[in-house]
């Protein structure tokens, strides 16, 4: 045997060991999120890895309706410019984001791991468990405790509370 074919194994080997890294170190993640301009992934994407405090800018204003975040990171959607307005955070892809924000994202934040504002407001599970076919609405009024609104669920024992994730547009009002 000559040393070709006794190193050709090994040279496939180690090449299968750097792919196999590659694809699965997390420092080489794409580190963005993609948005389309409607539900379930479909139409025109664009994808970025920065913040975006006008979409104006890129030509996406009022035209978000389904959004892919990569792991790890967070995307907070507002309907105004600048960061501001009513928003929603999202944890993971949503083939809608509904919310009263489908077609009215101005801006975004992305939130990433060790940001000060990462997980700030949410629990362990994503707003998506807040579904309106589960009887949870958006409450109008806003929680002066929090200066959020919250999703809230009425039943014959009363009502339910849920997670507090949309900043209150006009302020507190007792």
């Amino acid at each position: 045997m000559n040393f070709a074919s006794k190193s050709l194994p090994n040279l496939l080997a180690l090449g299968a060991i750097v792919l196999l890294g590659s694809i699965w170190n997390p420092a080489l993640a794409r580190d963005e999120v993609c948005v389309y301009d409607e539900r379930n992934w479909r139409g025109d994407r664009f994808c970025t890895s920065e913040s975006i405090r006008y979409l104006d800018d890129e030509g996406w204003n009022d035209d978000i309706a389904s959004i892919e975040v990569e792991r790890g990171l967070e995307v907070i959607l507002y309907e105004d410019f600048d960061f501001q307005g009513p928003s929603l955070r999202v944890y993971h892809d949503e083939d809608h984001i509904g919310h009263g924000l489908d077609h009215k994202v101005s801006s975004l934040k992305i939130v990433r791991s060790g940001d000060d504002d990462h997980h700030r407001s949410r629990g362990d599970d994503s707003h998506s468990r807040y579904s309106s076919s589960d009887g949870w609405e958006l409450q109008q009024f806003c929680n002066c405790k929090t200066h959020k609104r919250c999703y809230v669920k009425h039943s014959g024992s009363g009502r339910e509370v849920g997670e507090c994730l949309f900043d209150c547009p006009h302020g507190c009002k007792e």
